[in-house]
């Protein structure tokens, strides 16, 4: 009889240990499966990486990565964004204009080539928006500075759209597609 109860016991024991063994599996797949889901909100691109190298970009929605090999590098916006230039640029007569520009713009295309190019230039958004911002200012700068003289007889007009031209290709380079342009201030010193 005792001989059967230590035998009870040890099948008891046992079987506590495998629901014990059962109930940590259970936590750690479903640790692994919380920790490896993604939500992406909307009008934004989720980069992924897996091992070091670009894997995937994707967008909207609820996805899952493989834990420790898939990292997330970044997100880009989709969404049109915009900004108000004030600029003072020295000019070759050694005068100063004044300028003021709005731009709209937005990624070129959400295709892959395009999203690892903007995604790879710069990894954070932050960065991103400077470099744009200082080679917007850069552009600006070399297309007004042998103009002084002409701008007052210039029609805001036909300075707008030859700028624009001149930006919208510098942004093209850079992922990135100019919407508008607006002169909305130009006088000089």
């Amino acid at each position: 009889m005792l001989r059967l109860g230590k035998s009870v016991i040890k099948k008891t024991e046992r079987m506590n240990s495998l629901i014990n063994l059962f109930a940590i599996c259970i936590l750690i797949i479903t640790a692994l499966v919380f920790f490896s889901r993604l939500r992406v909100p909307p009008n934004t691109i989720l980069i992924i990486e897996r091992i070091g190298k670009f894997h995937r970009a994707v967008s909207g929605g609820t996805y899952f990565k493989i834990p420790v090999i898939d990292q997330v590098n970044g997100l880009i916006s989709t969404l049109t964004e915009s900004d108000t230039f004030k600029l003072d640029i020295p000019t070759e007569a050694k005068e100063v204009l004044h300028v003021t520009l709005f731009l709209n713009w937005e990624l070129l295309n959400t295709g892959t080539e395009n999203i690892k190019k903007v995604a790879y230039q710069f990894k954070d958004s932050i960065k991103r928006k400077e470099a744009l911002s200082e080679i917007i200012k850069i552009k600006v700068a070399g297309f007004f500075f042998n103009r002084s003289k002409s701008i007052a007889l210039s029609d805001y007009e036909d300075l707008s759209e030859a700028l624009k031209l001149q930006l919208g290709s510098a942004m093209k380079i850079m992922g990135y597609r100019l919407i508008s342009l607006q002169l909305k201030d130009l006088y000089q010193d």
